[in-house]
């Protein structure tokens, strides 16, 4: 447990997705195919996989601390588009 209010951990991750947008060319050019961890503004780590970085960011920091981001070129590093149908149809127990 980290000890922040919902509000503070809101307001952290929006400062750290603000970064990686402020940043984000530059950290693809470095980084680009990997998974990035955010910290206070700063690349604090980089993986192969959303899994390895949350499991390694997760024995280093409290939860709601860190942004794990995808580094790849353009909003589709960032949007996620979810359809209804999709998700309804992925988890029939009808199979």
């Amino acid at each position: 447990m980290s000890g922040r209010t919902d509000s503070e951990t809101t307001d952290c991750l929006e400062r750290e997705f603000s970064f990686f947008l402020a940043n984000q060319e530059p950290l693809v050019a470095k980084y680009r195919g990997r998974v990035v961890v955010i910290r206070d503004q700063q690349v604090v780590s980089v993986h192969d996989s959303v899994l390895e970085a949350y499991l390694a960011s997760e024995k280093r920091f409290a939860a709601g601390t860190f942004f794990i981001q995808p580094c790849e070129p353009g909003p589709s590093a960032f949007t996620v588009s979810i359809s209804s149908h999709g998700l309804r149809s992925g988890f029939t127990s009808e199979r």
